[in-house]
């Protein structure tokens, strides 16, 4: 992985968010919104391939819930490929595993995240499937 020279409280952000999904997605009750709170603004958005897929705690909790329900297994691999800093935003290259019915997905994420007061403000990614395998 790479890392800038002056790790900071940013550049774990990601990892401990991502951290907690991945924990979050293998229990059996939902997440809440208070939950995403840790993670997210009220008004947070995610954007990916240039749409905004989601704005708003319970808008963004719904959102990674649907992932739930419609993967068998979803999980971002870390430690992440890179993760730099620069000044409220924090650069991200990483990969997804996700499993659907008949369906193994290794998904390639790049992108970065615009921090405001310690959450994340802005999601903004490009992604694609890497690799697929049909079972």
């Amino acid at each position: 992985m790479v890392r800038n020279e002056m790790t900071d409280d940013l550049d774990i952000l990601p990892e401990r968010f991502f951290g907690w999904w991945n924990d979050i997605i293998k229990r059996e009750e939902d997440a809440s919104v208070e939950e995403f709170s840790q993670y997210f603004s009220d008004n947070a958005e995610i954007i990916t391939n240039e749409k905004l897929v989601c704005k708003g705690l319970e808008d963004i909790t719904k959102h990674f819930m649907g992932v739930k329900t419609k993967t068998s297994s979803c999980a971002a691999r870390l430690p992440m490929k890179n993760i730099f800093s620069k000044e409220n935003k924090i650069f991200v290259h990483y990969l997804i595993d996700a499993a659907f019915e008949s369906e193994k997905q290794v998904i390639a994420v790049m992108g970065y995240m615009l921090i405001n007061s310690g959450k994340i403000e802005t999601s903004c990614q490009l992604q694609y499937v890497q690799e697929s395998k049909i079972s």
